[in-house]
C-alpha cells in the first residue's frame, strides 16, 4: 500500500501510521463519510475463511460503547479477502512517549475503566419459554501493552487493538478445564504477558498484570521482564 493509493474503492491512504504482525495502520480520507479516520489492513495472504474469522473477531467488540475503549466503527473484507477495519482516528499510541506523573495516573484511571467496562460485559440468552435475559459474558483483551492505548482527541486514553481478545468461561474451573491441552498464542507480545498465559490461558486478571507491566515500563523506562522472567 502506498500514499494515495483508494483501498475498498472507498479510503484515500494519505499517511502511514503503523506496521506489523502482517498488517498496517493508515490515516484515510473516508471519500463517503467526507471524513479523517484510521484505518487497519491486514495484508496477510488469507483466504476467505481466515479473512472473515478476522472479522469475527472485532465484530465481537463492536457493541461496545465506552469512552475508554476504542472499538471498530466498521469491519469488512476488500478484494482479495483482504480484512480491515475502520476507526476513530487518535493521536497516536503510548510507544516512545514520555508521560508525567499526571498523566501517569490519568493513565491508569482510562485504562482500569475500559478493562472493568470489558470484565463487565454480557449477552444476550434465550431461556427455555424464549423470553431473553442477559448474562456475563467477560471479554480478556489479552494484548495490553503502550502500543495498544491510544489518545483520544477528547483526551482520554482508550484501548484499542481486540484482534486477539476473547470471552471467559462462565466459571474459573471451567476456564481453566477448557485449556487442559493449551498452547501458547503466538501473537501474544510476551513482554506484558502474565504467567498464566504461557500454561493454563489467560484470566481477566491477565489483562491487570500486563497493565502493571506497561505501568512499570511507562515509569521505568525499561519492560519488567525483557529479559523472559516472566517465562
Amino acid at each position: 500500500m502506498e500514499n494515495g493509493d483508494v483501498f475498498a474503492k472507498r479510503f484515500q491512504l494519505e499517511m502511514l501510521m503503523g506496521s506489523g504482525g502482517g498488517g498496517e495502520v493508515w490515516k484515510a480520507y473516508d471519500n463517503i463519510a467526507k471524513v479523517y479516520c484510521a484505518i487497519k489492513i491486514h495484508l496477510k495472504n488469507n483466504s476467505e475463511q481466515s479473512a472473515q474469522e478476522i472479522v469475527d473477531e472485532y465484530t465481537r467488540v463492536m457493541h461496545i460503547h465506552h469512552d475508554n475503549l476504542l472499538t471498530p466503527s466498521f469491519v469488512g473484507i476488500a478484494e482479495d479477502n483482504v480484512p480491515y477495519l475502520v476507526m476513530e482516528l487518535c493521536e497516536g499510541d503510548l510507544s516512545n512517549r514520555d508521560l508525567t506523573e499526571n498523566e501517569i495516573w490519568h493513565l491508569v484511571h482510562d485504562v482500569a475503566a475500559g478493562l472493568k467496562r470489558l470484565n463487565a460485559n454480557k449477552r444476550k440468552k434465550k431461556k427455555n419459554d424464549s423470553s431473553i435475559i442477559e448474562v456475563p459474558d467477560p471479554i480478556i483483551h489479552q494484548d495490553i501493552k503502550p502500543a495498544n492505548i491510544l489518545l483520544r482527541s477528547n483526551g482520554m486514553y482508550a484501548i484499542t487493538d481486540f484482534g486477539i481478545s476473547r470471552h471467559r468461561q462462565s466459571t474459573l474451573s471451567q476456564d481453566y478445564e477448557s485449556t487442559r491441552d493449551y498452547k501458547v498464542d503466538k501473537r501474544m507480545t510476551v513482554d506484558y504477558a502474565a504467567p498464566e498465559r504461557f500454561t493454563t490461558g489467560s484470566v481477566p486478571a491477565s489483562d491487570i498484570w500486563s497493565l502493571g507491566a506497561m505501568l512499570y515500563e511507562l515509569v521505568e523506562g525499561r519492560r519488567p521482564f525483557a529479559e523472559g522472567g516472566n517465562r
